[in-house]
């Protein structure tokens, strides 16, 4: 999965600097205080939460790597936020799916819920997105943090020093993130969010691992976390605004069909376009790298074929392009 990290417009940060410096230094604060943007897990506006997820482990220590975070299982990021979650490591990281899928609306448009103890003692995580699950793009994120000293193991973090970061907010209130804040990219239709991707923030401020934030400053925030529970606890994505009805070309519904799916000592699955022409099709593995490329035309009736005996056991991403419109279609397959 390829992944932009530039999308800050290019009068958004100075004018987010102004709006903290005119507020003595401070973005939103935290839980129950004035100002606050949390969002309670059972608030009205929540309209949908995550269907799928698919977690990467980091490390407990990424400085040593002797062994990867192991608390949780993927499915406790599924579904309403409960404070049971999903520790991702240093590093690790989560890809959540939404069907229908997230769209720019009125505020906010997602919220991420973490397990923080309280309104300080916070971990924090970058949060991308995207609409072919191929190509990911993240929130413009400002930690004012100091950087003199590391912040220990347990000790606090200051959210009103933190912007666009998840982990803001203490446990069953998400922090919330706003597609209008994304620059337009090739790749993003912010009206057809599918694919939401937690980073963890590793928090050391020297040595490997250093995460920084948009402007390129180091985010600081409790390092080590050694433990089988380190890392960023994912507890759950709630989708603010969705898409409603089905969005189709002409009368096709728009997307591309395998099966079977999953796939399971089968050498073969078969494929079908949506829509009538000649396609270019790339293959993604779970890590962005493409492993096959297939030229091919098709009509809406025609069934093709594809040898997958090759693949690995995995989470695969099949993206075509309709090669006169530019139309992209895509499909995620799972190979057991």
């Amino acid at each position: 999965m390829k992944s932009n990290n530039l999308t800050m417009k290019p009068y958004f940060l100075p004018l987010l600097l102004l709006y903290s410096a005119i507020l003595g230094g401070q973005f939103p604060p935290g839980v129950g205080q004035l100002g606050s943007r949390a969002i309670f897990k059972d608030s009205s506006i929540i309209r949908g939460w995550a269907k799928e997820a698919i977690v990467t482990r980091g490390w407990t220590n990424i400085a040593s790597k002797d062994k990867k975070a192991a608390y949780g299982i993927p499915e406790n990021a599924l579904g309403r936020a409960d404070g049971v979650v999903v520790s991702l490591g240093d590093s690790g990281m989560a890809v959540l799916m939404f069907d229908p899928p997230i769209v720019d609306g009125p505020g906010p448009d997602l919220a991420v819920f973490e397990n923080g103890f309280d309104n300080s003692f916070l971990e924090l995580a970058h949060v991308e997105v995207s609409s072919d699950g191929i190509h990911y793009y993240r929130f413009p994120s400002i930690s004012l943090t100091d950087t003199s000293a590391q912040i220990g193991t347990f000790e606090s973090l200051d959210p009103t020093k933190l912007y666009n970061l998840a982990g803001k907010y203490r446990v069953l209130y998400g922090t919330p993130f706003d597609l209008s804040e994304m620059e337009p990219q090739e790749y993003l239709d912010k009206n057809s969010i599918r694919y939401v991707r937690i980073i963890d923030v590793v928090g050391a401020i020297h040595g490997k691992g250093v995460t920084r934030d948009s402007r390129g400053y180091p985010i600081n925030d409790p390092y080590p976390t050694p433990f089988v529970t380190g890392g960023f606890d994912l507890d759950a994505v709630g989708a603010l605004n969705i898409l409603t009805g089905l969005r189709k070309i002409g009368n096709i519904k728009a997307e591309l069909k395998l099966w079977p799916n999953p796939v399971k000592n089968i050498p073969r699955i078969h494929f079908k376009a949506p829509v009538t022409g000649a396609f270019i099709m790339l293959i993604y593995d779970i890590e962005g790298r493409c492993i096959l490329k297939k030229i091919f035309k098709s009509s809406v009736n025609d069934s093709k074929e594809m040898d997958v005996s090759t693949f690995v056991p995995g989470v695969y991403i099949v993206s075509i392009t309709e090669e006169i419109s530019g139309r992209k279609f895509s499909n995620r397959l799972v190979v057991e």
